[in-house]
């Protein structure tokens, strides 16, 4: 009998288990964690003829697959491949019908760290090369008569970018609050100035992870114009930007409104240069 009643009230509670299971008015399930796929940035000017579309692919893990330019008339892409540690090896500019057009090719040393960019032409010529050191808090770089340095904080971001050519020099500096990028400024040795400062929102960015978790991959290459690109950098999604330089009425101020999905990731984006619709961005996810 204390047998039979025992394997009763098992199975009362096996019941009551699995109907709480499909109970619609148990407790909810948290943010689904996602992970970018395409990032879209369509860019609006004053001749529609100039209007163009970027779009960047990624991996699962945040690389880089490629990026693309598409406007109306005509496209190139980039496309990236990783050596087997995980660090770019090469990157290949093609134009819309497939014609390969630049090959960039990246060098490392017995440490994996960066040691020169080839750049060859279409037809696999150097063009240029460019060598690289690496220091305590710095890499510096020599490509002919162009020499650079890149300064990096405690925590491995860039906070300095220096290059001089025969045309003169150029300091980049980049200021944190945290882990968003508070203000850019840039010095040329013509008396040019500029600033950039930020505002943000408290969402998820989640190009910020494709930055954080592949930072050389991310940041090599391309130095002062780097930092143009302010929708990666900061943790959370700026809602305004204020510009101001050296040039008579060239300061403007830049608002970005970003809707969310129900997991708290960006899903689109617009963007207004002293409110005129310049760009919109949209976010596709895995």
């Amino acid at each position: 009998m204390k047998r039979i009643l025992f394997l009763f009230t098992a199975s009362l509670l096996l019941i009551a288990c699995s109907n709480n299971d499909n109970d619609p008015d148990g407790p909810p399930a948290g943010p689904q964690e996602l992970k970018i796929k395409k990032f879209s940035q369509n860019f609006y000017f004053n001749q529609s003829t100039d209007n163009y579309t970027l779009e960047r692919l990624f991996d699962e893990s945040g690389q880089t697959l490629s990026e693309s330019t598409i406007y109306q008339d005509l496209s190139f892409y980039w496309m990236y491949t990783y050596n087997s540690l995980g660090v770019i090896s090469e990157k290949n500019h093609f134009y819309g019908d497939g014609t390969k057009n630049r090959q960039d090719i990246f060098a490392y040393d017995s440490s994996n760290n960066i040691d020169n960019i080839s750049f060859k032409n279409g037809v696999g010529e150097v063009i240029s090369v460019r060598d690289y050191t690496k220091e305590a808090d710095k890499i510096t770089f020599q490509q002919s008569s162009i020499y650079g340095e890149i300064y990096y904080n405690a925590e491995g971001k860039i906070i300095k970018n220096y290059v001089s050519t025969d045309t003169g020099t150029s300091t980049q500096i980049i200021e944190y609050s945290g882990d968003n990028i508070d203000l850019i400024n840039q010095n040329r040795s013509n008396g040019f100035v500029e600033t950039y400062t930020f505002e943000y929102d408290e969402g998820i960015n989640p190009l910020y992870d494709c930055v954080e978790n592949n930072y050389l991959n991310a940041t090599i290459g391309d130095h002062l114009s780097l930092f143009n690109r302010h929708n990666y950098f900061s943790k959370n999604n700026y809602t305004q930007v204020t510009y101001n330089s050296s040039t008579p009425d060239s300061s403007y101020v830049k608002t970005k409104t970003t809707v969310y999905n129900a997991d708290g990731y960006p899903t689109s984006a617009v963007i207004k240069k002293n409110n005129v619709l310049i760009e919109e961005l949209t976010y596709d996810y895995y």
